[in-house]
């Protein structure tokens, strides 16, 4: 063995995400994007919707996007399976993350994609009807949503929202799909660029509405607030660009701004603020989704009851006291990313707005050696080119470590000011009456949690029965509630109807 050991590569996470979520057996997947194109053309034409080539080409690639999801885990298993039955004393190479290196051999993964071919496994093959079921869904709301987006954005011309013949560039899938496919989009016409959302934006449209009223009264922050078209059940928001601050002074604003921030949604109840949901714009942070604007308090299990008893009996005594500022997902906390085979270890990983995320090398799976024999799934080391929920100072992140003297005084004068204006905030007549009217959405969980258990119930042996995919969904989410405190029983019916149609 060499004395001297090479160092590990590390690269940027956003070629993760890229890399996992194409397809990566493309040869396979390529007959069901042929079809949905050919039927979001003839969909198109039949409505006399003409749309520039470029965003048609983005839509089918979201299809592909779409399908890869549901298919990668599966053809992977699939084709380790094959060349070790085939192959028995070959094993692959380690290889870089993506497409593989120009005259690479493919002699293996050729001889997959023919036997795969005549397997008919996305045609119907009744091994996995579970599978078929779920890209017949995929296909159904991926034309529903197309459609839906195009009738809003011609219906809104006269709101602002520039004429469908002007789009010339979209992309699909920014969020999780929630509500039978649905995803946030960017939209781009030309110049202008806006963000599509197809559900309530009455959290951003309150968050806005808090923040201008605060500041109206006083509160001396010069905060961004992004302009929000906001409709029944969906809305548009202007774009947010991540910006880089010019002088130190900018920096230290930034992060009073963010102590500020934190401030107001621990006194509002708001919540999932996290590295993905706040943006900096120069010396702002921007809250980009502000869905769950108002903490709802579920009931607490008995056990949780016990627990919190436990607490106080230990650390608490005497002491009334209610939601802590960790509840807002600002501060930096962890998050599982991963459970084991048998569902009982934890991976995490930490989160937060106010958390640099990615700055150090982190470890995640990604597909490595597409194209050859060499294709596989394997553990890398990334870190973030970006940090664009943190600001920066010609291009460099500043971490909050050396500014929490600033989001201290951030936070405390603005816990001061809300308390001088409790009580105009709170009578009857005040700010949160005009406020009662907003449709608000109640996270049970970290979205990723979710991700976690889709992704888990996405196997060979689980795609064959719904019942068995459907049980091994609930057993997750129990696993996941154990620490819990709060009583969530009567509601997990309804997360695993959503997981079990991918959202």
């Amino acid at each position: 063995m060499s004395a001297v050991l090479a160092q590990k590569a590390v690269y940027d996470i956003s070629l993760a995400s890229r890399i996992n979520s194409e397809p990566i057996i493309p040869e396979l997947t390529e007959p069901l994007c042929r079809q949905a194109a050919l039927l979001l053309k003839d969909r198109l034409l039949s409505k006399g919707i003409n749309i520039h080539p470029d965003v048609f080409l983005n839509l089918t690639d979201w299809y592909g996007k779409i399908i890869a999801r549901l298919t990668n885990n599966l053809l992977i298993q699939r084709y380790s399976s094959f060349f070790l039955s085939v192959y028995p004393f070959w094993r692959p190479r380690n290889t870089e993350p993506g497409d593989c290196t120009p005259g690479a051999s493919r002699e293996k993964l050729d001889e997959y994609i023919i036997w795969e071919s005549e397997q008919y496994l996305f045609s119907g093959n009744e091994n996995y009807p579970e599978l078929t079921r779920l890209l017949t869904l995929a296909q159904q709301n991926w034309l529903t949503v197309i459609e839906e987006l195009f009738d809003r954005i011609q219906r809104h011309h006269t709101d602002g929202i520039p004429p469908l013949e002007k789009l010339t560039a979209i992309q699909f899938g920014i969020s999780d799909p929630h509500d039978h496919g649905r995803t946030a989009a960017i939209l781009t016409f030309g110049e202008v660029k806006m963000v599509y959302k197809p559900r309530s934006m009455d959290g951003e449209y309150g968050w806005n509405y808090i923040l201008h009223y605060l500041v109206e009264q006083g509160l001396n922050y010069d905060f961004f607030l992004p302009a929000v078209l906001n409709f029944d059940g969906y809305g548009f928001m202007e774009f947010v660009e991540p910006s880089t601050c010019h002088q130190a002074k900018e920096v230290t604003n930034c992060y009073e701004k963010y102590g500020a921030i934190l401030a107001i949604a621990h006194a509002f109840g708001t919540y999932d603020l996290h590295h993905e949901n706040i943006i900096v714009q120069g010396d702002s942070p921007v809250v980009i989704d502000a869905e769950p604007l108002f903490r709802c308090l579920l009931a607490n299990s008995e056990s949780g009851e016990k627990r919190l008893q436990l607490d106080k009996n230990i650390s608490l005594e005497n002491i009334e006291s209610s939601e802590s500022v960790m509840d807002i997902g600002m501060l930096p906390h962890t998050i599982l990313s991963q459970l084991d085979k048998d569902g009982n270890k934890h991976v995490e990983f930490i989160a937060g707005a106010l958390h640099a995320f990615g700055n150090e090398p982190m470890k995640e799976y990604v597909f490595c050696g597409r194209g050859s024999d060499n294709l596989q799934l394997l553990e890398k080391q990334f870190t973030a080119a970006t940090i664009p929920n943190l600001p920066s100072l010609q291009q460099e992140p500043q971490l909050p470590k050396h500014y929490l003297a600033e989001i201290e005084k951030g936070f405390r004068t603005t816990h001061q000011f809300l308390l001088k204006n409790r009580e105009q905030i709170l009578y009857k007549d005040g700010l949160l009456h005009q406020l009662r009217h907003l449709k608000l959405r109640l996270l049970l969980r970290p979205t990723v949690q979710y991700g976690v258990v889709f992704i888990r119930s996405i196997s060979l042996q689980l795609l064959k029965s719904s019942a068995q995919r459907r049980q091994k969904i609930l057993q997750d989410l129990r696993i996941l509630g154990q620490l819990r405190i709060d009583a969530i029983d009567n509601i997990e019916m309804e997360e695993v109807a959503g997981i079990m149609d991918g959202d």
